[in-house]
């Protein structure tokens, strides 16, 4: 996860052909994120290929694991990530706190599709949730290492 301007972003490094973007859409941007036990109801708003390239470069800063996977130096101009913007899908994620059309209230029981780990990838390698500087970021946003590796939660009842 990246922060940009006091929101939180989720960026594929494995950019716009990767399994959990693909759910996400399916999904409507529906998601859970979990965090050790926590687990939260989201939504993930796609952002438009054109305000993409900050949090791209913020993305690149504060994610070291995404970097051999994202074609552009770290340290490249915001117009060499604009660039790429198209292949790199970047989520806002906007807490969710009622069931759409409903007006009742969500809890936070796991379900449905489950974002990925900070790295990116939908997988579970291990790495810490913490961004580089050492803080954590926001807990309740914040997902965890327990994902299945497609980035979809198993489906109720399922011991997986």
């Amino acid at each position: 996860m990246a922060d940009w301007q006091g929101e939180w972003y989720l960026v594929p490094m494995l950019g716009e052909n990767c399994n959990w973007v693909r759910n996400v859409r399916a999904a409507d941007g529906l998601v859970t994120i979990r965090h050790g036990r926590q687990a939260r109801p989201c939504r993930l708003v796609e952002v438009p290929v054109s305000e993409r390239a900050p949090i791209l470069k913020r993305y690149l800063a504060t994610v070291p694991g995404a970097r051999p996977h994202i074609p552009v130096d770290r340290h490249a101009s915001l117009a060499e990530f604009a660039a790429i913007a198209a292949d790199y899908p970047a989520f806002r994620v906007e807490p969710v706190r009622e069931k759409p059309g409903t007006g009742k209230k969500l809890d936070a029981k796991p379900g449905g599709t489950t974002a990925p780990h900070p790295g990116g990838d939908g997988s579970s390698h291990g790495r810490d949730s913490r961004r580089q500087d050492g803080h954590d970021p926001d807990p309740s946003l914040a997902p965890g290492r327990e994902h299945e590796p497609s980035g979809v939660a198993p489906p109720p009842g399922d011991p997986a």
